[in-house]
């Protein structure tokens, strides 16, 4: 009887490692590509302020406006390490172990929209507003981003493979839990008889 419960644990681990392993597969495609996606938005979305803010562009010399054009190619070149920075944080994901409360809420999108905020900060530093700003705590680490971000099609459909996944790592870490709990159960059980 262990012995078949034994078999149907080793299984389940099985089933949540390599739900997990996909996971670790499908984060790192997603940290890559919003790499990638911040990587052209911060220059585009600079852009779109320097044009629709022309009054503040006017008044920055030749100096400060190549200034600000250097700080947001400065965070081109960091896109990949801004991506880690805020993806790689245990409360973007589900991980097995972990609880999924509502997995429809997708974490990472808060995590990509504080990616992106890190643009605000020069943005506000050369004078222009963030137009969120009303709508955002105050303290520079927790800067949020709330304009819609127009994800790309890669990146969306990584999002959207989240939500199965962490379901059926959610059933997997279940079964994982029960079973353990049967085998140390039973294993009492065999102790206390043969006391």
């Amino acid at each position: 009887m262990t012995d078949n419960l034994d078999q149907k644990l080793s299984k389940a681990q099985e089933e949540l490692d390599h739900v997990a392993s996909l996971m670790n597969i499908l984060r790192q495609n997603f940290i890559d590509s919003t790499a990638k996606f911040l990587q052209s938005w911060y220059e585009n979305e600079a852009q779109a302020h320097v044009i629709k803010n022309a009054q503040v562009t006017r008044s920055l010399s030749d100096e400060k406006l190549e200034q600000m054009k250097a700080e947001v190619t400065a965070l081109q070149g960091s896109s990949q390490a801004i991506a880690q920075e805020f993806l790689t944080r245990p409360s973007a994901w589900w991980v097995p172990g972990s609880e999924l409360k509502d997995p429809s809420s997708h974490p990472i999108k808060e995590a990509v929209r504080l990616a992106a905020s890190k643009l605000v900060h020069t943005l506000e530093k050369y004078g222009y507003e963030d137009p969120y700003a009303k709508r955002r705590n105050a303290r520079p680490e927790e800067f949020k981003h709330y304009c819609s971000l127009d994800w790309s099609e890669e990146m969306e459909s990584l999002s959207d493979g989240y939500i199965p996944l962490a379901l059926k790592g959610r059933q997997a870490q279940a079964l994982v839990d029960k079973l353990k709990r049967e085998k140390d159960e039973r294993e009492a059980k065999e102790r206390w008889d043969n006391a």
